[in-house]
């Protein structure tokens, strides 16, 4: 049964909001922390419903080769179905995180995952590779809604390190998927087609969205939602897109976010063409890469409380660009440097990105008050698909995506994420001051 936690109340307490600083037990008992605001299952239905977007976009990658065969096109041509995806995932937080603000977390995120799984069955009856396109487009701008609003839902009831601490377990499960969906998506292509994909998504987006609907609790209740009125959201967006605290974080994170995004546009065809693995032993190094994603998000939480949340910030893009760029100059010198090689520079590098991310996040959405995080989380999540989608492509821009390619525009982005990372303070207001601004 869903529950409001705006209304939860000790025993023989006035009904009525409670103060988030102040959350209670079963039984009337005061709670304190994360986790005795939300519960398990909440927290992991978050992460499922944030992972979403990521299942969306790497469940096919295996199919790739097959695609390109099927529509008889280059494969700069069926990577645009991954930016379709992307620029979708990237418009869709813009849209729906003020939307979050104004009516709740709940609604937008059932609908948004209800459209997911109409969408996704569109795709898989899609009789061309335009219309496949526009409809991945579709496909991301509805399923963004369970990122933009996860993360809402955090910064509703947590900040500082505890919110650092609540985006690292939430990646523990949204970085399962990327470890476990291209070796599924290999499984699926051994009984079916492409297209099959698509229908296995539908089905588990119409599914998520009624158990959404039966276990999340609102966290935003209507005493204090502060909706940013339609006229005034461009001026909300510039405001927060020239203010320092919010920026030169959210800039960290896109750019070590894009440098995944390379890879996982890339790895398929460099691991696959160049190198000749197999669709199941693609999803198996996949698989290991993403293992140090997701060890990088977890030791996030415990080296910004040891060493600080911008020693995290400054040094993690620094191991990042010179494990890969090392990769990239042998590369560029060998032109096939050997597989092992290859796979521990993307091992350290998505570490760095897991270690990365989670630190970012929490620093981002800490500066902002709960009634305005639906719009902050949707202009995180904006620069960081956008500049996914925008960037990733560059790989294959001499027509082909090679080692050398993939790595040095990796490595590119790694060192552009440490020199943004200088620019990154503490911050300097109490949140509240936000509203007034």
């Amino acid at each position: 049964m869903r529950t409001d936690l705006s209304t939860h109340a000790p025993a023989g307490a006035p009904a009525g909001p409670r103060r988030r600083s102040g959350p209670v037990r079963r039984g009337g008992r005061p709670a304190t922390g994360f986790f005795s605001r939300l519960g398990v299952r909440e927290l992991v239905l978050l992460g499922v419903i944030t992972a979403a977007g990521p299942l969306t976009i790497d469940l096919y990658l295996p199919a790739y080769p097959t695609l390109a065969e099927e529509f008889g096109v280059a494969e700069t041509q069926i990577q645009l179905t991954l930016t379709a995806c992307v620029l979708g995932l990237a418009l869709g937080q813009l849209v729906i995180g003020p939307v979050a603000d104004r009516v709740g977390r709940r609604l937008p995120v059932v609908v948004g995952l209800a459209g997911w799984g109409v969408s996704s069955l569109l795709v898989a009856l899609a009789p061309t590779l335009e219309l496949m396109t526009v409809g991945r487009f579709v496909q991301g701008f509805v399923v963004s809604a369970g990122m933009v609003t996860a993360r809402a839902v955090l910064r509703d009831l947590s900040d500082g390190q505890d919110l650092a601490r609540a985006f690292a377990r939430l990646f523990l499960v949204v970085g399962a998927v990327p470890m476990v969906a291209p070796f599924l998506g290999s499984l699926v292509l051994e009984v079916t087609s492409w297209r099959g994909v698509f229908v296995v998504l539908a089905v588990v987006g119409l599914v998520l969205a009624c158990v959404t609907f039966m276990l999340l609790p609102e966290t935003l209740p209507a005493s204090e939602r502060r909706p940013v009125p339609v006229r005034s959201l461009g001026r909300e967006y510039g405001r927060l897109l020239v203010d320092r605290d919010f920026i030169a974080p959210a800039l960290v994170a896109a750019l070590a976010f894009s440098g995944l995004f390379v890879y996982i546009n890339g790895s398929s065809f460099v691991l696959q063409e160049e190198y000749g693995l197999s669709q199941l032993s693609y999803g198996l190094v996949f698989a290991l890469v993403t293992v140090s994603l997701i060890t990088g998000s977890q030791m996030s939480s415990w080296l910004v409380a040891r060493l600080g949340l911008l020693t995290v910030l400054r040094s993690a893009p620094v191991i990042g660009a010179v494990t890969i760029g090392g990769v990239a100059i042998a590369a560029a010198s060998t032109g096939l440097p050997p597989l092992p090689v290859l796979i521990a520079g993307l091992v350290v590098a998505m570490g760095v990105v897991g270690m990365a991310m989670p630190a970012a996040s929490a620093h981002v959405l800490s500066g902002q008050p709960p009634a305005r995080a639906g719009l902050a989380s949707g202009l995180v999540g904006v620069i960081q698909f956008a500049a996914g989608g925008a960037i990733s492509p560059l790989a294959s821009a001499f027509g082909t995506v090679t080692p050398t390619t993939m790595t040095a525009l990796m490595a590119v982005l790694f060192a552009a994420s440490a020199g943004m990372a200088v620019l990154v303070r503490e911050p300097d207001r109490d949140p509240a001051d936000a509203l007034s601004a």
